[in-house]
């Protein structure tokens, strides 16, 4: 058997949220929404034994970022700009990220749409870069 959960900034867990919430709550968010609790959401996919995750972490300056996790645990993280990712932006109390991994949100989205239609896999209509070639000075 196969779920997606959402873990929203605040409230339960959802399983299967349908893509329409997943888009308003990207493109068109209530104001204050990515405000609340803390600060980010997570969409994992649970299938039989493993499990794969997309962390979802707006700024409301630059836009989003995501942090893929495939079922072994490698990461790998958006890309929009090499060119800035030693500029660090304040995400919440506790997170900061370089400021060339936040991608526009409706590029954000079609990885979200694809990550969810196509079973915890990491899309490839983006650009992804691996943590350890963020240069010294960014932070994920």
């Amino acid at each position: 058997m196969s779920t997606l959960i959402f873990d929203p900034p605040s409230g339960p867990e959802m399983e299967n949220p349908p893509l329409e919430l997943l888009e308003a709550l990207i493109l068109n968010p209530a104001p204050g929404y990515w405000e609340q609790g803390t600060g980010n959401a997570t969409l994992k996919w649970v299938e039989d034994h493993s499990s794969s995750e997309l962390f979802i972490l707006p700024n409301p300056q630059y836009g989003i970022y995501l942090r893929y996790l495939d079922s072994s645990g490698e990461a790998s993280l958006s890309l929009h700009d090499p060119s800035r990712l030693a500029e660090v932006a304040p995400c919440s109390e506790h997170w900061f990220a370089s400021v060339g991994l936040f991608l526009h949100p409706q590029e954000a989205m079609k990885a979200i749409r694809e990550f969810c239609t196509l079973r915890g896999h990491r899309s490839d209509s983006i650009r992804w870069i691996d943590p350890e070639s963020i240069p010294e000075g960014g932070n994920w």
